[in-house]
């Protein structure tokens, strides 16, 4: 079973698009700036997908989901759902301190 993102198609047409559009400028350096204005706005908003993945896989480890349950369930690589276990492990050994007693 193979999930998408309601609008993903449409989000990724839109980004060649806009890259197409970045391309036919004239000046170069308005194109390079362009360019590096579209890959910081994509980064940062990795950044943030980079979070909510790892959040989705400490919510159903809670409810008693296994790694290979989530894994199939969602058609992500087990491989990856551990992998994102551990980044929530890594979050919150590295987050806020623990509040004193």
């Amino acid at each position: 079973m193979a999930f998408e993102s309601p609008n993903l198609g449409g989000i990724l047409n839109a980004l060649d698009d806009e890259r197409r559009q970045i391309m036919e400028f004239d000046d170069e350096t308005r194109a390079l700036g362009a360019l590096e204005e579209l890959r910081t706005a994509l980064a940062l908003f990795m950044d943030e997908l980079d979070s909510e993945s790892p959040r989705v896989v400490r919510g159903l480890r809670r409810r008693g989901w296994t790694f290979q349950m989530i894994a199939t369930a969602s058609d992500v690589p087990a491989a990856r759902v551990a992998q994102l276990a551990r980044a929530t492990l890594s979050s919150s050994l590295h987050g806020e301190p623990p509040a004193s007693l």
